[in-house]
């Protein structure tokens, strides 16, 4: 498996190549409708690998009012409304545009954790009066600690309340060892979310957390082997789920707390 720094390597090129295509297209807005834009998604990340089907360039623009706004005549022709946004396509690439308003930093922490994610491994593009560079420093500094905080106390609280001894007790006795391995995944799934909480991030869309997580700098050690290890159930005896909870308690639930 390609390490999101291998992909970075790879698409370097490419990822340079598309930089002039998106300054070619936020160059057709009308700049008195636009306050900000950002660069979303794989082309910030430097990881951009358009597949079979393609691949589009993810915008988050921030418009004056979206108000009586005509996207086709801001952005382009909408090709395709079962993709969220306003998905165009610009001479050979395609674009996926997000439109907000002012309001979405104002609400930062009202919006889901996958959106709020994607807003800070964003980068500005366009500012032209520095307004939201400003805003999304202070929204890093005093807003999104506080609330990681909030959000992983939260998850920890779930991840225990799943292992805790009551609850597995209470499955062992019925020999549910189905429900045990289940309840043992979704903890793993919280605790992996913790794992992003401990680095300072918010947890990404669930399609690629699990991908995401290995690239974040603390973690436990041999962390790819751990979560196959935790992953794959060999056979359906308690003796399996229990081989599991020690690992998952020893090693990453440990960490966790460290």
């Amino acid at each position: 498996m390609e390490t999101i720094s291998e992909v970075k390597k790879k698409q370097y090129e490419l990822i340079n190549q598309k930089q002039k295509s998106i300054s070619d297209y936020i160059n057709t807005f009308n700049k008195e409708q636009i306050e900000s834009v950002l660069l979303s998604g794989s082309v910030s990340r430097g990881t951009f690998m358009p597949g079979t089907y393609g691949g589009a360039i993810d915008l988050t623009v921030f418009v004056k009012s979206q108000k009586n706004v005509n996207y086709d005549d801001l952005f382009g022709l909408d090709i395709d409304d079962k993709i969220p946004g306003h998905f165009i396509k610009y001479k050979d690439d395609f674009f996926q545009i997000k439109p907000v308003s002012y309001d979405f930093i104002d609400k930062f922490a009202e919006n889901s954790e996958a959106e709020k994610f994607a807003f800070l491994e964003s980068r500005l593009i366009y500012d032209q009066e520095k307004k939201y560079q400003k805003a999304i420093e202070l929204l890093k500094k005093q807003i999104v600690p506080d609330d990681i905080r909030r959000i992983n106390k939260s998850a920890k609280g779930y991840m225990y309340y799943l292992i805790n001894d009551y609850k597995v007790d209470r499955w062992k006795n019925r020999n549910a060892v189905l429900q045990l391995n289940n309840n043992l995944n979704i903890s793993i799934q919280y605790a992996i979310k913790c794992l992003f909480y401990k680095n300072g991030k918010y947890y990404p869309a669930e399609d690629r957390a699990l991908y995401f997580s290995l690239e974040l700098d603390q973690k436990p050690d041999n962390f790819e082997s751990l979560l196959v290890d935790l992953q794959i159930i060999k056979n359906k005896k308690l003796s399996e789920y229990l081989r599991r909870e020690k690992i998952f308690k020893d090693r990453l639930v440990k960490y966790i707390e460290e």
